[in-house]
């Protein structure tokens, strides 16, 4: 993963509307993230990683490389 530090921005998604639209997204939510440009940022820090995702659905995820992590979607 240390390639992959850094921030990074999305630059296109192709026909990601029409994704939202055909699993059931609302109108208003799709034409919101049709227009978001997330940006991801990775950072490494002895064994501690962060993933951190912003904006729209702002969201961080933090791990140690040694241990074992199971996320659930409630």
């Amino acid at each position: 993963m240390a390639d992959n530090q850094g921030s990074f921005k999305l630059g296109s998604s192709d026909n990601f509307g029409e994704f939202l639209k055909e699993i059931g997204v609302n109108m208003g939510t799709r034409k919101l993230a049709e227009t978001s440009k997330p940006t991801v940022e990775n950072k490494i820090e002895g064994d501690d990683y962060s993933i951190s995702t912003l904006p729209f659905k702002s969201s961080e995820i933090k791990f140690k490389r040694s241990e074992e992590r199971r996320e659930w979607k409630d």
